[in-house]
């Protein structure tokens, strides 16, 4: 059984290359931003989301279908990996095809309404073709994940952020490409680490699409498809509906705001890789106890991350911004750092329906729910939309979901989950988040922000000693190697 100690190494090491890629946006900000316009920044926002819709479905979910059946009792069979990535690699590539066959055609018919202003020939047909050497990457990656392997999987994040960066740089400071060359980037990008990943693996598997190791997992994975889809819908029906009627440059700002508040799904998302595959070891242990301990700690500790994200996004935008018009995103990073919370707690309860099997097939509901809550209401604050009323119906969507979720939870288990803890982590969190909005002087604000910092970590620091879990140990060991050199 993987320890825990592994767990969290991986996720140091998740964490760095997930900060990294993700904080490029933002280490490089104060370059980009002297040659990116707010609708640059909006062309960037619209043309992603579009591509992670067509992702959540291209990708058929099997990245966590692979860590899923690896832990799988068939998974002992004779060369079932060579198999299984084989047939999961050849299979995504043919329907990536057909997709963008149908779709680059036709797409300026169909999308235009929603992209407003922002042309579909460039921006949206360079960043549709990225789409399928990206999901080959990813796959790649997610098997190197579900095996435990954090040092590869932090080199090749290391790999596609130097190729990215050097591309921006070439593309938009080198070549004056503006938005523009930000997609290109990632196209070429996404087809250099593709091709990587087949020299360096597919090469070796079994190319044959063989259904009698395909067929468990596309059973587990097809009923995601709706979960995830409207998942991404969820997260981005709000800025599209913005795009809609307000055009790229609101967008841009709305953008710059999710930008910023991402640095908690950078935690989030490398947790989740890290954490999931022993939890379900331990979940089948019946570890109870240790992992309701976990969970805990967890949700603090979450909280605790978002809270610094949302009450020190002026500074951080103020400092880092050499455009004073992009600055006023610092408005909204509470309320979607908020938001991003109660999905990394929706998450974290979900883990047990994906281990159950049992309800995973109804996960699509929550991400149903809360996609048509976010829908109605960005058509009920339609006359008066903007970025505030967007994040206010996106927050709306995640609660809903994350209710449900909680609901599916519950009930696919006997495990007992600590609702008190959550419900408390949320009120404070939420509470304190938007402090900034207080009448007071600044740097009166910015000492009270401080002093709720130092508590707020000796607080953590205190439950978390009481706790006493591996964990603790991981760093003690960690502290007296650095010692003694």
């Amino acid at each position: 059984m993987t320890s825990l100690s592994k767990v969290f190494k991986n996720t140091i090491l998740y964490s760095l290359s997930s900060i990294i890629l993700r904080a490029s946006s933002i280490i490089f900000f104060p370059i980009f931003s002297a040659y990116l316009t707010k609708v640059d920044y909006g062309i960037m926002s619209i043309t992603q989301l579009f591509v992670l819709i067509l992702m959540s479905l291209s990708d058929i979910q099997l990245p966590r279908g692979i860590t899923r059946f690896l832990y799988d009792d068939q998974a002992k069979e004779k060369d079932y990996e060579k198999k299984l990535m084989g047939s999961s690699f050849l299979i995504v590539i043919i329907i990536n095809v057909l997709m963008l066959m149908l779709i680059i055609p036709f797409g300026e018919y169909i999308f235009q309404p929603l992209l407003n202003d922002i042309s579909f020939f460039p921006y949206m047909t360079f960043a549709l073709a990225a789409v399928p050497f990206t999901i080959v990457f990813n796959q790649y990656k997610s098997l190197q994940k579900a095996k435990h392997n954090g040092k590869t999987v932090f080199t090749l994040d290391m790999l596609y952020f130097g190729g990215n960066i050097l591309l921006n740089l070439l593309f938009v400071v080198g070549f004056k490409m503006d938005a523009l060359g930000i997609i290109l980037s990632t196209l070429v990008n996404s087809l250099i680490m593709g091709t990587y990943a087949f020299i360096k693996y597919y090469r070796n598997t079994v190319l044959k699409i063989d259904f009698k190791f395909l067929k468990p997992v596309l059973k587990y994975t097809i009923p995601l498809i709706p979960f995830m889809l409207m998942g991404v819908l969820l997260n981005s029906v709000d800025a599209i509906f913005l795009n809609s009627i307000q055009g790229a440059e609101i967008s841009g700002i709305y953008y710059i705001a999710l930008t910023f508040a991402a640095l908690f799904s950078m935690f989030k998302e490398s947790f989740n890789f890290a954490f999931t595959p022993w939890f379900f070891e331990n979940f089948r242990e019946e570890n109870y106890q240790y992992i309701r301990k976990l969970f805990n700690i967890i949700t603090w500790g979450a909280g605790f991350i978002a809270l610094l994200i949302s009450i020190f996004g002026y500074e951080v935008l103020y400092i880092l911004s050499s455009n004073p018009e992009l600055v006023e995103a610092w408005k909204y990073i509470p309320l979607a750092t908020f938001g991003l919370l109660i999905v990394f707690i929706g998450q974290l309860y979900n883990l047990a329906v994906y281990y159950s099997k049992t309800k995973s097939n109804l996960l699509f509901i929550s991400n149903t729910a809360g996609f048509i809550v976010n829908l109605l209401l960005c058509f009920a604050f339609a006359s008066v939309f903007n970025p505030y009323y967007a994040l206010i119906a996106k927050a709306a969507g995640f609660s809903v979901m994350g209710a449900i979720q909680v609901f599916l939870a519950v009930k696919s288990t006997d495990f007992k989950f600590n609702h008190l803890n959550t419900i408390f982590t949320l009120i404070i969190v939420g509470i304190l988040s938007f402090m900034h909005y207080l009448p007071l002087d600044y740097y009166i604000l910015l000492f009270i922000k401080l002093i709720i910092v130092i508590i707020g970590a000796l607080f953590f620091i205190k439950k978390l000693k009481n706790t006493k879990i591996e964990l603790l140990d991981f760093i003690k060991t960690v502290k007296n190697k650095f010692s003694k050199k």
